[in-house]
């Protein structure tokens, strides 16, 4: 193809779609954006870079964002801290089940409430402690908030109130309903069971607790 040919056809195509772009009316431009009407009360967004632990990232905003709603209180959670002790969680069951159970990054809502209940007082725990540390830093043993010394176990207890306000569905057709059921995925290393709903009902949840934050105007059927 002759060279002035070859470049001929791109250039027309810009033309062309630069011309189409420009032709729009006013309101045919705004259309294709999108204009927030409401916001939900959130801490900033974090950046989890390369981290595989997106888990805890997504469970933290949500945490972050209900002790605001509920209490008042704007806190930066931290997103390894919980990752720190899911991988302590997840060495204990890999190593019971002779390396069966899935160890890496990845892991479920529940690990957020799990964490900090571990026994560390193993050699083998010591060491991974170690390696956490030098990946992940050392746990501080005191910290302050507000003018008030605290551990992490003791700011946990009076700041934060999650063990109990939540509940975990999941919708398989091949599940039994309304029970407990396994949920059968890698990420569930732990080995905990969700609420199996149909899909419909969790449709009807989820704009109903829009509807009660006020952020769907319409009757929820």
């Amino acid at each position: 193809m002759p060279p002035m040919i070859k470049y001929f056809f791109p250039t027309v195509f810009l033309c062309i779609a630069t011309n189409l772009l420009y032709s729009q009316t006013g309101t045919e431009a705004q259309r294709s954006f999108i204009h927030l009407t409401d916001t939900v009360i959130r801490t900033e967004v974090k950046d989890q870079a390369h981290s595989s632990t997106c888990w805890v990232f997504g469970t933290n905003s949500l945490f972050e964002s209900d002790l605001i709603k509920k209490y008042d209180t704007k806190l930066d959670l931290s997103e390894m801290f919980i990752a720190r002790y899911a991988y302590i969680d997840k060495l204990k069951t890999w190593l019971a089940t002779k390396g069966k159970t899935y160890f890496a990054g990845g892991g479920q809502f529940h690990e957020f409430l799990r964490a900090g209940k571990n026994n560390l007082s193993t050699t083998d725990i010591q060491q991974v402690n170690d390696t956490l540390d030098k990946y992940l830093g050392k746990v501080p043993a005191t910290i302050w908030y507000q003018m008030e010394q605290y551990t992490p176990r003791s700011f946990a207890q009076k700041l934060i109130y999650f063990e109990n306000d939540y509940v975990e569905l999941m919708s398989f057709a091949d599940q039994p309903l309304y029970k407990k059921c396994l949920l059968d995925d890698k990420f569930n290393w732990a080995g905990d069971s969700l609420y199996n709903i149909p899909l419909s009902d969790m449709q009807i949840l989820i704009d109903s607790a829009l509807v009660k934050d006020g952020l769907l105007v319409g009757k929820v059927m």
